[in-house]
């Protein structure tokens, strides 16, 4: 296109005809309003290409004053979702996951792992010998017992000695996977 437009004096009507003649078999063509944009374009900025980098829509939504206020309320309450700061600050749940996703907040799942206490020894021998009295009372007691690993252990004494258990999801977050040794609820735990 800049060469036809060169060739032509700058004349970019004529241009515009003379690149139909020099390339009849393509199947568009720039009109003269193309070829004088990409030449000026490439006056003001030394760049053929249109820059889109300013394009597109205002970030109302995504401003600093916002940002601010979710990071605040992650800062201040570790434990809160997603959902509850969005419906709080009046925004957009995806809002509020970009915000924390360009803070490099992280939500990770909370993952029990087994871990001795001192105060489960006593009930690790409570189980024990009442397993035993209950196999010499029915010697075919532990064919109906399945035993899978020693991670469900502590939830089998919970069953066993309250008749319930309350399992909840635990969601952290932070900019990496905490350290955390006790279970809660919902949590964004950050920087």
């Amino acid at each position: 296109m800049l060469m036809a437009l060169g060739e032509c004096n700058g004349q970019h009507n004529v241009a515009a005809r003379r690149y139909v003649e020099l390339y009849p078999n393509r199947p568009r063509h720039p009109s003269a309003r193309v070829i004088l944009g990409a030449a000026q374009r490439l006056y003001e900025t030394r760049n053929v290409l249109p820059n889109k980098h300013d394009t597109g829509r205002d970030r109302r939504a995504r401003n600093l004053r916002n940002t601010e206020t979710v990071v605040c309320a992650v800062e201040q309450n570790p434990e809160t979702s997603i959902r509850i700061i969005a419906r709080e600050h009046n925004l957009a749940y995806s809002t509020v996951q970009r915000i924390l996703k360009e803070e490099k907040l992280h939500a990770f799942h909370y993952t029990r792992v087994q871990h001795l206490q001192p105060e489960d020894y006593p009930l690790r021998r409570r189980f024990c010998e009442d397993f035993i009295r209950r196999t010499e009372q029915d010697p075919t007691f532990p064919s109906r017992v399945i035993f899978s690993d020693e991670s469900l252990f502590t939830l089998f004494i919970a069953i066993h000695e309250k008749g319930y258990l309350i399992r909840t999801t635990c969601t952290y977050g932070a900019r990496k996977i905490p350290a955390v040794h006790e279970s809660g609820t919902s949590r964004l735990v950050g920087r």
